[in-house]
This record gives C-alpha cells, sequence and structure tokens, in this order.
C-alpha cells in the first residue's frame, strides 16, 4: 500500500518573516514564490504549486525548503524519484531538514527501500525527539523487515508519543504485531482500537473476524 505524506502548509518562521533564520540571506522573492506554491497546495492546485516551487528555486537554487516543498509535494503525485532527487538536495543545502528527511524516508519506503527508509527516517527521529511520524514509519519499516522486537519498540514508541489521539493505522500495525508475537491480548486491544477509530476500514471485516478469533483464544 503507497504511503503518501498529507500536504499541508505550516513552515516554521522567526520574527522576521523568514522561514529560518539560517535562510536569512535568500532573496524575497524566493521566499514569496515559496509562499505562493503553498498557498496553491492549499487551493488544490498543484500544478500552479510546482511551477511557484521550481520558480523559487531558479532564483535561490540553494534555498532548501523550496526543494522539500517540491519533495513533498511529487511524492503526493507517487511521483518516487522526482520526489526523492529534490529531497536529496534539500538535504545537501541544510542537513538539519527534518520534514526533508522524514519525506525522503518515506520516499524510501514507498520504493521499497528499506535501508534507505530505515536511515533517514532514524536521522528525522534524531532531529525532532518529539514527533510521532518518523518513530511510525520506523515501526512500518521494522515490520517489512520482519524484525517484530524493533517494530514493537518503535511502535509503542510511537502510541505513547500520541498520548490517547486517533491514529488508526498505528494499532493495526501495532496489533499486527503482537498477533506474529503471539500477544493475543495485546493483539485484541490494538485491533479493536483500529477498528474503532476507523470504523470504514476497507479490511474492517477480516480484523473483526480476527478479533473474534483471538477472543476465542483468550478466553
Amino acid at each position: 500500500m503507497p504511503i503518501y505524506l498529507q500536504l499541508k502548509r505550516g513552515a516554521r518562521r522567526d520574527q522576521t518573516g523568514v522561514i529560518d533564520a539560517k535562510w536569512s540571506e535568500i532573496s524575497r522573492d524566493a521566499v514569496h514564490d515559496l509562499d505562493k506554491g503553498n498557498g496553491a497546495v492549499n487551493d488544490k492546485q498543484l500544478d500552479k504549486a510546482e511551477a511557484d516551487f521550481k520558480k523559487a528555486i531558479e532564483i535561490a537554487p540553494t534555498f532548501g525548503p523550496a526543494y522539500t516543498a517540491l519533495g513533498k509535494l511529487y511524492l503526493s503525485q507517487g511521483k518516487l524519484d522526482d520526489a526523492i532527487s529534490n529531497l536529496h538536495l534539500a538535504i545537501r543545502y541544510d542537513p538539519s531538514d527534518f520534514e526533508a528527511r522524514l519525506t525522503i524516508g518515506i520516499a524510501f519506503l514507498n520504493k521499497k527501500d528499506l535501508d534507505g527508509a530505515q536511515r533517514e527516517l532514524a536521522k528525522a527521529a534524531v532531529l525532532n525527539k518529539t514527533a510521532v511520524t518518523p518513530r511510525y514509519y520506523l515501526g512500518v519499516v521494522y515490520v517489512q523487515k520482519k524484525n517484530l522486537d524493533a517494530a514493537q519498540k518503535e511502535l509503542e514508541t510511537a502510541k505513547q508519543m500520541i498520548d490517547g489521539k486517533a491514529f488508526p493505522l498505528l494499532h493495526r500495525y501495532l496489533g499486527g504485531v503482537y498477533l506474529a508475537k503471539q500477544m493475543n491480548k495485546e493483539a485484541v486491544a490494538e485491533l479493536e482500537a483500529y477498528i474503532t477509530q476507523d470504523p470504514s476500514a476497507r479490511d474492517g471485516d477480516k480484523i473483526k473476524q480476527t478479533i473474534a478469533d483471538l477472543k476465542s483464544k483468550v478466553n
């Protein structure tokens, strides 16, 4: 199942209005085009967004956030190679760019490059220790690598970080890990949370049958 980021606007800015102090020397025109592109994303005008991001890069070829924005846009469209090439440039110009690390990790995961995904997601988790998303996706990577202990650790960490907020797929993956490890009681709890949080899940009937089977074993 392809995994894509939800595109959204929301770059952090300092008190001067610059996205980050490290980009204070970047042309205001480039920043303006980045803002226009983010606005176009919000309005679902993705072709315009792409053009605006490319214009920002043309004006300021080392402007990392523009490459990150373009990479996120391409990932949302399933253009994985284009996403990765732009995100590599974002990281080249700013190795501390959390969004670029996270997004390229997800792109690698979609390409089934699990080692690349693990490497970049782990770096994203270090860059932002309070972020749930890299921990969740690391759990997904380890599930696909069949490293259940590592998957359990990452997914349980992510679950603690969401602090009871809805995140159905996290429960789905964690329930699957518990199921594979024959931790039936824990699997039931997670799979029930998944169904509760996503009542219209496409695999809902299958999950409900799994829960019923597990409950019969637990009892």
